[in-house]
């Protein structure tokens, strides 16, 4: 069960360090208008992987949490309800693989990243829902409101500026 850890570990260590691979030779020395484009070209780039690093990192929650959920099905074996749980932690995990697909050429895949944000969104304002119904808002549930209502709508905003940039 815990064999897993290990193999995500590995998976995010192999992942950053293509993202963290240069892809260009830096900026030359003396500055001419070809070099200030390649250099502000540069600068564009640091922008994206900034942003690769925030996605990779926030994408990371529901790939661990799915992951954990597919593994443990959350106590509910007894219920009836494991195979229910297994498959609503498997769409968490695919919506952070999905995330993670986005990473490689990130200010292209608007379309891809908008439609993973308003899913998410939307799955955040059901369980907004239910907590002004009655559910209870313990911190696990208050962490995964910020990251469905605040973090992941911030990071398609970014997503949306670079792919302008």
């Amino acid at each position: 069960m815990l064999t897993i850890v290990p193999r995500i570990a590995d998976a995010l260590e192999g992942l950053l360090a293509v993202l963290l691979t240069p892809r260009h030779a830096p900026a030359p020395a003396t500055y001419t208008c070809e070099s200030r484009s390649r250099a502000a070209a540069g600068r564009g780039q640091a922008g994206s992987l900034s942003l690769q690093i925030a996605v990779l990192a926030a994408a990371a929650v529901p790939v661990a949490a799915g992951a954990w959920g597919v593994i443990s099905a959350l106590g509910a074996s007894r219920s009836g309800l494991a195979s229910h749980e297994r498959y609503l932690s498997g769409l968490l995990l695919a919506i952070g693989l999905a995330f993670w697909s986005t990473l490689p050429a990130i200010e292209r895949k608007t379309a891809r990243f908008r439609l993973l944000a308003a899913l998410v969104v939307v799955g955040g304002l059901c369980r907004l829902a239910g907590v002004t119904t009655g559910d209870a808002l313990a911190a696990p549930t208050a962490a995964a409101l910020v990251m469905e209502l605040a973090v992941t709508p911030l990071l398609c905003l970014w997503q949306s500026r670079r792919s302008r940039a």
